[in-house]
């Protein structure tokens, strides 16, 4: 488990606030959904991580319902260009990118 990894995933989960280096996005399904104050509210108190959902202690990805429908958040890492993937264990404070979206999406 990374603890340091997971810590900056819940802060930044947590809050929402995209900056130079954490982008949020949704799928427009969810842009679009009367549920999207609720769906926000699922992913930024969202605490159910474990063995099964998070492996690796990361943090980074949560499935939860809002009115009987799923809904899911992953987040990845990228460069300092959000071009390519980064790998978070070499370079913990690396960019992220939060994606929401309805789970029948996946």
């Amino acid at each position: 488990m990374n603890t340091e990894i997971a810590k900056i995933n819940d802060k930044l989960r947590s809050q929402l606030i995209p900056t130079a280096n954490f982008k949020v996005q949704m799928s427009p399904v969810v842009a679009n959904s009367e549920r999207l104050p609720e769906v926000l509210k699922g992913v930024r108190s969202f605490d159910e991580f474990n063995q099964d959902n998070d492996p690796y202690g990361e943090h980074d990805l949560g499935i939860f319902k809002v009115d009987g429908i799923s809904y899911m958040f992953k987040i990845d890492y990228f460069d300092d260009d959000f071009k390519y993937g980064e790998d978070p264990y070499e370079k913990p404070s690396c960019n992220r990118l939060l994606f929401i979206l309805e789970a029948s999406e996946y």
